[in-house]
């Protein structure tokens, strides 16, 4: 019995699991409290997927062995993977009192708090295992991608080399240096070593998706959809997997099928609330759901992955002074070049520090923008590398007063965060035109043509409602100078839109062919990164090619700088705003470029931001109702040079004289309206 409940160990270590089963049923079945055979059976069941056997096994063997700290361990991993964290927490505890160096136990520990985030415990953990094993290569993996978490990249990437150094076949540890070098600039020695690993493990569809992630950050995005399709091909069982193919498609506008993948990937991972929010953002790229449902899909999101972080009972420590300095939070991880830093500098810079204190917690690479609007903050956090809880503490250590969220549920939010309450007033603005669907978020900044008062707002948020728009903008002072219109010189009208092939979608080319079907004579540019791929170009000519529209009509453009991107408006007499999702930097860099720009409005905030816009900018007469009067106002407006000409004159004039361009007034009109809900929160306050 003693041999083969080696020999079965060994085939469980030789990666034989079958061979190992059977050997583990045998020895069972002839002894059935061996807790050895019972242990490893658990952890062969746990990795095929059968979590509830697992469970039952590792119990089992726990029962027999309840002093051995590596048996609790075990039972912990087991109770991880069946969702019980809690659970799994307190189990890895004991393990840990038993035995503080037990291997085991602080290696898997490190990996369950790494996966939530807490990312400083976990590189405790994985320390502490290489100060015990300093062979552990696995664990120095481990503690590599803890640093890349948390954006130590140097760090992260001495780890990532030192196991390669020590196991040259270590292509889990390839691909992770790969993402290391991507984000420090060097792409070729990324995909010198991304195919390295995959020629080491074919199959191993992990390292053809960071593969495809690197293509498609190159806008390679033909071949990063050919990668990530045969990943799929190989496993198509993995949600994250499903979430990279899906985002490659939606940055050629494929919009079902991207919405496709995240509805697979939230299928196949429902616990993981960085799925659903991307199906949640995908939704409004999607005309078909109406408002409520959009409201109610939102709430589901909350229910599950952020009320249960709400703390009951919740006290702040704020002095309720209503007429005292406010101290307000930003977070972001787009303080740079970035729309969000081009809405928040100007308003930021014309704050009055007699009446709020701005605190900012940032994340991602600094640039520029960066930069100026770190100079008008009181206090500027890093928050790259704090675990949602982390962050949480360290804003209530601030005492921000109001904490303003700018993300939403885009990419790098840290919506779990503002889940936890740490300042007694929370604010949803500018990142996301949608509720968050969070009790937690009490307010969600709007206007009333966005939000309508008559309207029974879809928010769980109170709508906090701002006189004009619910944005200010600020023409850069290095915009060119407004270039004639082309139709006068040229004799035919040029349509433009710049905006992510994302928010256009094939619908909206269908509506667009519309219009160049019924003038012949006029021509479309699309300028956006994704036609820097020859393969994306191809597709969309080919698009409107079905639409009856001969390629030869329509010019894809790609990158360009910001400063040459607003010179490139020369080309284009005409702007059309995408729809459902409308533009919004797009329509205000237009018009301060002496475009045009026709807009559809919609049944929800997202489809309603160019009415907005355009009303702030008395351009009123370019908002239209349905998509037979968007073609129709589209070509009227088309039909006249002179008009045109004269518009494109004294656009930019109009634009900075608005509403829309009057900073200082919307800082003053936003700043009132932090007041007023800071009042009423100490009106609470006994």
């Amino acid at each position: 019995m003693d041999h083969a409940l080696d020999l079965a160990i060994r085939c469980q270590q030789a990666g034989d699991p079958e061979q190992a089963k059977q050997l583990y049923i045998r020895i069972l079945e002839q002894q059935p409290d061996q807790a050895l055979a019972l242990r490893n059976l658990g952890i062969i069941a746990r990795e095929s997927g059968d979590f509830k056997l697992a469970l039952g096994l590792s119990e089992r063997a726990l029962s027999l062995c309840p002093k051995r700290a590596e048996f609790h361990a075990c039972f912990a991993i087991a109770l991880g993977a069946a969702g019980r964290r809690e659970e799994a927490d307190a189990a890895f505890q004991v393990a840990l009192r038993l035995d503080p160096n037990c291997v085991d136990a602080l290696f898997n520990y490190g990996n369950a708090l790494k996966a939530r985030g807490s990312l400083r415990e976990a590189i405790a953990c994985f320390q502490r295992v290489l100060e015990l094993r300093p062979n552990h290569s696995y664990a120095r993996n481990e503690l590599g991608s803890a640093h890349l978490s948390a954006g130590r990249l140097e760090a992260a990437a001495a780890c990532f080399e030192k196991v390669i150094e020590e196991r040259p076949t270590a292509f889990e540890a390839m691909s992770n240096l790969a993402v290391v070098l991507e984000r420090q600039g060097d792409t070729a020695r990324a995909e010198t070593l991304l195919r390295r690993a995959i020629q080491l493990a074919p199959r191993q569809s992990f390292v053809r998706m960071n593969l495809g992630d690197l293509l498609l950050t190159a806008n390679r995005v033909g071949e990063a959809i050919a990668c990530l399709e045969q990943a799929a091909r190989l496993t198509p069982g993995v949600a994250e997997l499903q979430i990279y193919l899906g985002s490659a498609y939606a940055k050629q506008g494929r919009l079902a099928e991207a919405l496709g993948c995240y509805r697979q990937a939230l299928a196949l991972e429902p616990g993981f609330a960085a799925t659903h929010q991307i199906v949640l953002f995908a939704l409004h790229y999607n005309p078909e759901p109406e408002p409520k449902t959009l409201a109610a899909e939102h709430r589901r999101w909350a229910e599950r992955h952020a009320a249960p972080f709400l703390r009951p009972g919740l006290r702040h420590r704020n002095e309720p002074n209503p007429e005292r300095k406010i101290r307000v939070g930003y977070v972001s991880g787009d303080f740079r070049q970035h729309p969000i830093a081009y809405f928040t500098a100007p308003v930021l810079a014309a704050q009055d520090g007699t009446q709020t204190e701005v605190v900012c917690y940032a994340s991602g690479k600094p640039d520029a923008w960066t930069e100026r609007i770190r100079r008008h903050a009181s206090l500027w956090r890093e928050s790259d590398g704090l675990g949602d809880a982390e962050l949480a503490d360290l804003i209530e250590q601030d005492q921000i007063d109001i904490l303003v969220d700018l993300a939403g549920h885009t990419a790098g939010n840290r919506l779990l965060v503002f889940a936890r309450k740490p300042a007694p007033v929370q604010v949803s603005w500018l990142g996301y035109s949608s509720t968050t669907g969070m009790q937690a978020m009490d307010y969600l900044i709007a206007d009333p043509l966005v939000a309508p008062p008559e309207e029974h707002a879809p928010f769980v948020e109170q709508a906090l409602r701002l006189p004009g728009c619910f944005l200010a903008y600020e023409i850069p002072d290095y915009a060119p100078e407004v270039a004639p219109a082309p139709c006068v010189q040229r004799g035919f009208v040029t349509y433009g839109c710049f905006n992510a092939l994302s928010k256009v979608g094939l619908h909206v080319v269908s509506i667009w062919s519309e219009i160049l079907r019924r003038d012949p004579t006029a021509r479309l540019v699309m300028k956006n990164s994704t036609f820097d791929d020859e393969a994306s170009r191809v597709f969309y000519a080919q698009q409107f090619e079905s639409c009856g529209v001969r390629r030869e009509r329509v010019d894809l453009v790609g990158h360009s700088p910001h400063q040459e991107l607003l010179a490139y408006y020369s080309q284009v007499d005409i702007a059309l705003d995408p729809f459902p999702y409308n533009g919004a930097t797009t329509t205000c860099e237009a018009l301060a470029m002496g475009v045009p720009v026709v807009t559809l409005r919609g049944n929800r905030f997202i489809s309603r931001v160019g009415s907005s816009i355009l009303h702030s900018t008395g351009l009123e007469d370019l908002v239209t109702e349905n998509e037979a009067e968007y073609i129709d106002k589209a070509l009227l407006l088309g039909q006249s040079a002179s008009v045109l000409a004269e518009m494109r004159a004294n656009m930019r004039a109009r634009l900075a004289a608005s509403a829309l361009c009057d900073t200082a007034g919307f800082t003053r009109r936003l700043e009132r309206a932090y007041r007023d809900i800071w009042r009423r929160w100490c009106s609470t306050q006994k």
